[in-house]
């Protein structure tokens, strides 16, 4: 099986059949993965035995996940939220007037 030029495939111009036919196989063999290994999961999943386990494995696992995204996401806000207050403490340093009506202020004499 040869592979594409992949100047072919980021053209403007019309794929060609060389392309064409390696797009084809390769969809074709992803499609047949994707029914292979979902056709044994749901036959794992179903089995009255190993079943329950499985269920319970895919379970922990997605609770799992939710919990550490939720982190990040808290992560994010509290960076996010850090940041927004540092931009506010900063522009209200620089435009702040001394005690000397505006000939100075702000920080470390600024202006």
């Amino acid at each position: 099986m040869t592979r594409p030029v992949f100047d072919d495939l980021f053209s403007n111009r019309a794929p060609s059949k060389k392309v064409e036919a390696w797009r084809w196989r390769a969809r074709t063999t992803s499609l047949l993965l994707v029914v292979l290994m979902v056709g044994i999961w749901l036959g794992v999943l179903m089995d009255p035995m190993v079943g329950p386990f499985a269920w319970f494995g895919t379970l922990a696992i997605g609770l799992t996940l939710g919990i550490l995204l939720m982190a990040i996401g808290l992560s994010w806000l509290g960076f996010g939220l850090f940041a927004l207050g540092d931009w506010v403490v900063a522009w209200g340093r620089r435009t702040m007037r001394g005690p000397d009506n505006g000939k100075g202020g702000g920080v470390d004499g600024e202006r």
